[in-house]
């Protein structure tokens, strides 16, 4: 039998299909489970979710006699708000100190969100760095001691439909773990051969380093920042 606590469940909800995977600690399918539509209306497809999570889940939990306690929800829908926005990162202004690094993409974060009432923020993604002119789409391996702009790409989704989400999903005592835009994900499944959900567990645990986690997930972005910031050493 499967190792049920160390699963992943995943949810695709597109205009043409429902569809739900379970991965084992290999990040491997082992359960699928897909439904067919044909509706363009938010409102439809969310019927159809509800109808098709009590095959689903009741299918995977009566199978495996274990419950599905979160998921996470890759939606392919016309439903997100891309933001793009630039700042400019100086050595004499930025500490090279985590806490007091962190705390300034968490400031930034906040001037954005603040003026999108009515969203939450789904992805922060930095699009690329420009030093001295010159475009990166990583890190730059070089020490540098100039002003560096960076791209910052925000990805909001009406809280509206994330909280229909959440209601939909706790009948079933089922927490939403994350939930990602579809483009983004492809982005990255076109780019590397693999399943879909596999490589969405694996941009949801920092596959992308240009993705800004603020999770629980602390040492994660420790790491992203105290790595980000030694351009500055």
């Amino acid at each position: 039998m499967k190792n049920i606590n160390s699963n992943k469940f995943f949810f695709l909800i597109s205009s043409n299909q429902i569809k739900f995977a379970a991965l084992d600690e290999n990040n491997k399918t082992f359960f699928e489970k897909k439904i067919f539509s044909n509706n363009e209306f938010l409102e439809g497809n969310f019927s159809l979710l509800k109808k098709f999570l009590d095959q689903s889940v009741i299918s995977f939990e009566k199978k495996f006699k274990s419950p599905i306690e979160d998921v996470s929800l890759i939606i392919d829908l016309n439903k997100f708000v891309t933001i793009n926005v630039s700042t400019a990162q100086n050595s004499n202004y930025v500490s090279n100190e985590n806490e007091n690094s962190s705390i300034n993409f968490i400031n930034i974060k906040d001037d954005v969100v603040k003026h999108m009432n009515g969203y939450d923020l789904i992805h922060m993604i930095i699009k690329k760095y420009i030093v001295n002119g010159k475009e990166y789409f990583s890190i730059p391996k070089q020490n540098l001691d100039i002003n560096t702009f960076i791209e910052l790409q925000f990805i909001f989704l009406k809280n509206d439909i994330y909280k229909d989400l959440r209601k939909i999903f706790s009948k079933y005592e089922i927490t939403i773990n994350k939930i990602l835009d579809y483009k983004y994900v492809d982005y990255y499944h076109a780019k590397k051969s693999g399943d879909l959900f596999d490589i969405t567990d694996k941009l949801i645990n920092g596959y992308n380093e240009n993705e800004i986690l603020f999770t629980k997930k602390v040492s994660k972005n420790l790491g992203f920042f105290e790595k980000f910031f030694n351009l500055f050493n």
